[in-house]
């Protein structure tokens, strides 16, 4: 690589923190001064609730407040959570372990709606060095995004599989797949083609398996589903 290129790199890398800095000092705001109130609308909403039979119009509207200030909490943290990225503690970890544990939480949601979320094939008995909350963190906003391509009757396959000195975690969903002009802009921050999406479950994803030096990779076929492929090099016992 040439001095100018190594310039180019280093410059492209402050002018991203300065702004991941940046927005990270609004998503500071963002929490302090809209989490609060969010909150105290919640509660509010449960309180009217109870005043309500279920089968009433106004114990339906305060169940759609509590969901919406649900769905801005989430927003907000996942704003945060790009904003300010924790730095990984990296240890031994199973990755067996890390992506059963994904597996079986977004499972049980899954199943309300229908869609079955299942391992197949052996799990890959190995480790690697990672900080195991960022992983889980990882693998559950993918298989949250599968779920959610997913359709009632329809499934979620997780599959681990090692090649060489690497493993492989692929995350399918059979859903209608991917458009070819949208699969280079899946990872950029706030892209999305969904409603009330915030476009930065993909990106999170991407960034933690980058600290973890993997890759993550997709495969789209129109009308036949998508597959995320995150690569991680496994941990050599000494």
């Amino acid at each position: 690589m040439t001095l100018a290129s190594e310039n180019a790199l280093l410059y492209a890398d402050r002018a991203k923190s300065e702004r991941l800095a940046a927005l990270g000092e609004v998503a500071s705001v963002i929490v302090h001064e809209v989490k609060n109130p969010l909150g105290i609308i919640k509660v509010s909403a449960g309180m009217l609730k109870k005043r309500f039979a279920a089968a009433e119009s106004g114990h339906e509207m305060a169940t759609l407040i509590e969901e919406e200030v649900d769905r801005m909490n989430r927003t907000i943290s996942q704003i945060l959570t790009f904003a300010r990225p924790s730095l990984p503690e990296l240890t031994p970890v199973a990755i067996d372990a890390v992506v059963d544990r994904a597996v079986r939480l977004v499972a049980i949601d899954a199943a309300a709606g229908g869609v079955t979320v299942k391992r197949v094939g052996g799990a890959a008995r190995l480790d690697v060095r990672a900080d195991d909350e960022l992983l889980f963190q990882a693998f559950l906003n993918l298989l949250l995004n599968a779920k959610e391509a997913s359709t009632s009757g329809g499934r979620v396959e997780v599959e681990t599989q090692a090649k060489g000195d690497r493993v492989d975690v692929a995350v399918r969903d059979f859903g209608k797949g991917i458009p070819p002009a949208d699969r280079a802009r899946v990872f950029l921050p706030f892209f999305t083609t969904k409603r009330g999406g915030t476009g930065l479950g993909l990106a999170i994803v991407k960034h933690i398996v980058e600290q973890h030096a993997g890759t993550v990779s997709i495969e789209a076929t129109p009308g036949c589903g998508t597959t995320f492929v995150v690569t991680l090099p496994i941990h050599a016992h000494p």
